[in-house]
């Protein structure tokens, strides 16, 4: 589980500096929290992630929105989710 409250526009990576990538069938979930009133665009590198798209955060702060990814051993594939949560 990684939790993060951007603070400007950005793509994700995986840094795996001294680990091997995720292993096939590990999960990994990804907690964004908005602050503020500034809206974000956040992406996910296609080196690492097969996603759904982009993720917007949208300008109320204090929401959760949470992302689960399944490892297929090369790269981590968006299974669900959600609308930003209050």
């Amino acid at each position: 589980v990684v939790r993060v409250t951007p603070n400007a526009t950005g793509t994700f990576t995986v840094s795996t500096t001294g680990a091997p990538f995720p292993t096939s069938g590990t999960i990994c979930v990804l907690i964004i929290n908005t602050s503020g009133t500034t809206s974000y665009t956040m992406t996910f590198s296609s080196t690492d992630f097969r996603s759904s798209g982009t993720l917007t955060t949208g300008t109320v702060g204090a929401l959760y929105f949470m992302i689960t990814f399944v490892s297929d051993g090369s790269k981590l594939c968006e299974m669900s989710r959600t609308t930003g949560l209050a």
